[in-house]
């Protein structure tokens, strides 16, 4: 092997996987909520095969042997967060972010533990209708395209619990985080409240269909007015939003829109959007630097027009790097002729 050889051999193995990440964007750019992927190259240093050898009695020394093992890498990869532009829709149930935040979804209306979570930009959701156990029962479910279920919190409004206030935020590194209170009222304790998939039951809500609206922060309504629960209340329901202290640390799901959690990702901050003051007068990570925009999607922050001269550039390194292996071994056989 010639000593271009494997440093031709290392550029070509991270161009493949430049050209890989690119193609993955131009497919995200049509998926509402996708957030880009950028890779990060770096330098391939010569190595030494092997050291020098002292001689012996003066006979002897051999000089080390170098083998060339420059070209390029590729060190890793980072996600783009930034934000993607909105598109207006028609449906009541479609919400944009805007902000740093992430939906969270579950695979169950009630997750167990935060495998159960994927996390997401896409904000496609609608209500499906679940027949109940007789006649004239069921409920409508929030889901997205997908079914996982929305998840959001339930404060029911009780003469103990009169305020309608969005949930305080919750912070930590599981699913507590997601366990938060309503506001205090005065003389009464705060109502905790888990995290759960947003339904409306029919009996409650008989008039739910479509005409169900979202505000900025993500509060829902039922014909302009607070939606019941299952004890018949008047019920504070919220979509919740999740933001994290280290987001590029979140494990992407095959290429798409959604994202898991590790603990690399660190705190995870619960909340309701467009909410800057609610914590007991502290500022809310969430709450002071996400919005909701209803009726509306964000879009993919790729775009066909910025991914394609990229994807262009990088099959044109690609060709470029597959010549010079054949023009280095076309000397090595010129030489090897030449000897013979």
């Amino acid at each position: 092997m010639s000593l271009i050889q494997p440093a031709v051999v290392n550029s070509l193995g991270a161009v493949d996987q430049w050209m890989k990440t690119v193609s993955a964007n131009i497919s995200g750019s049509v998926v509402n909520g996708y957030r880009g992927t950028e890779v990060q190259f770096g330098d391939v240093l010569d190595s030494i095969v092997q050291g020098p050898i002292k001689a012996t009695n003066g006979f002897g020394s051999v000089d080390p042997v170098e083998q060339s093992n420059s070209g390029i890498r590729v060190e890793g990869t980072t996600t783009d967060f930034s934000q993607g532009s909105i598109t207006q829709t028609t449906e009541p149930t479609n919400l944009a972010i805007n902000g740093d935040g992430f939906f969270v979804l579950s695979k169950s209306p009630v997750p167990a533990d935060m495998s159960d979570l994927v996390f997401t930009r896409d904000g496609n959701f609608h209500f499906e209708f679940l027949n109940g156990p007789v006649a004239g029962s069921g409920t409508w479910r929030l889901v997205n395209q997908d079914g996982y279920f929305v998840q959001g919190w339930n404060t029911p409004i009780t003469a103990a619990n009169p305020q309608q206030n969005p949930p305080l935020e919750g912070e930590g590194t599981d699913l507590n985080a997601f366990d938060v209170a309503s506001p205090n009222t005065a003389g009464q304790p705060a109502v905790n409240t888990q995290m759960q998939n947003i339904q409306l039951d029919m009996v409650r809500n008989p008039n739910a269909s479509n005409n169900w609206t979202f505000d900025q922060t993500g509060f829902l309504q039922v014909n302009n007015d607070m939606p019941r629960d299952l004890a018949n209340n008047p019920a504070n329901m919220y979509v919740s939003i999740a933001k994290f202290a280290n987001p590029q640390a979140l494990e992407r799901v095959n290429g798409g829109p959604y994202f898991t959690y590790n603990t690399v990702a660190g705190e995870i901050f619960a909340g309701t959007a467009g909410n800057p003051n609610n914590n007991n007068g502290a500022t809310p990570v969430v709450g002071s630097s996400n919005t909701l925009t209803a009726s509306a999607l964000e879009n993919s922050n790729t775009s066909i027009n910025t991914v394609m001269p990229e994807l262009t550039l990088a099959q044109k390194t690609f060709s470029a790097t597959t010549k010079i292996m054949s023009v280095a071994n076309g000397m090595i056989d010129d030489v090897n002729q030449l000897v013979k």
